[in-house]
């Protein structure tokens, strides 16, 4: 069990490269003509979740909400400038990352794996919740990137927004569209669980576990404010900006 962190000031979420992407659209868009006509935006992300994405884009400017930016994604973006120049402007960091970088990279390397083999619950074995594929590189099947950046999320306790809802919420051979279970992510949070990766709340039945949010949901979640939201939370301490 992770113990839970002081009470921060502001709340946090990590985020995928694909949200990174749009949300720096967006404000090249804003700071560029002050509006956005999402209905001919040609960002696929912004055309169907543009007003969610607005939302968030107004919270990070009032520092009401800090987004986190873990390596893999920093990694997948770092040839883009408009991409690097949001994040150093708008995001934030881990502190520790290089000095405890060996260590956290085993444990970030021991997650992912977790997350694409099978685990039993309750007597019961439970099937992988995220994907391997084989990388030529290292001549081997590895965890998908996915897999990291929500591992590289769990362990410092943030939960992640995503739009990739086929890869961190629901397998699509196994959604029934009349429900709303989410295999992967509940794999994930059972996972997270059986490795020690969630906060108790005292005296309350509430447990808080890193996992993956979709824009669309998370969107619905914080439409009227960020002050009910309860999701899991870094150090603040262990957060800074390059600024």
């Amino acid at each position: 069990m992770i113990e839970k962190n002081p009470l921060n000031k502001h709340k946090y979420i990590a985020i995928d490269s694909n949200i990174l992407r749009s949300l720096t659209f967006l404000n090249i868009l804003k700071q560029t003509y002050g509006y956005v006509d999402f209905a001919k935006c040609n960002d696929p992300l912004l055309q169907k979740n543009g007003n969610y994405l607005l939302n968030l884009y107004k919270l990070i400017l009032q520092d009401k909400l800090r987004i986190v930016i873990v390596n893999s994604v920093y990694q997948e973006n770092r040839h883009i400038d408009s991409v690097i120049n949001f994040v150093k402007k708008y995001c934030y960091f881990i502190k520790d990352y290089g000095q405890l970088k060996e260590k956290k990279l085993k444990e970030i390397d021991s997650l992912a794996k977790a997350y694409c083999s099978s685990y039993t619950k309750k007597g019961v074995r439970m099937p992988a919740p995220m994907q391997k594929t084989y990388n030529s590189y290292v001549n081997d099947v590895i965890p998908i990137n996915d897999c990291y950046i929500m591992a590289e999320a769990t362990i410092e306790n943030c939960c992640l927004l995503t739009a990739n809802g086929k890869d961190f919420i629901f397998n699509p051979k196994n959604q029934d569209k009349s429900s709303k279970f989410n295999d992967r992510t509940k794999g994930i949070v059972d996972i997270n669980i059986l490795h020690g990766y969630y906060e108790e709340e005292k005296d309350s039945s509430l447990c808080l576990v890193p996992h993956a949010f979709h824009i669309s949901l998370f969107g619905a979640l914080i439409k009227n404010g960020i002050d009910d939201l309860q999701i899991t939370q870094p150090n603040e301490d262990n957060i800074e900006n390059e600024n």
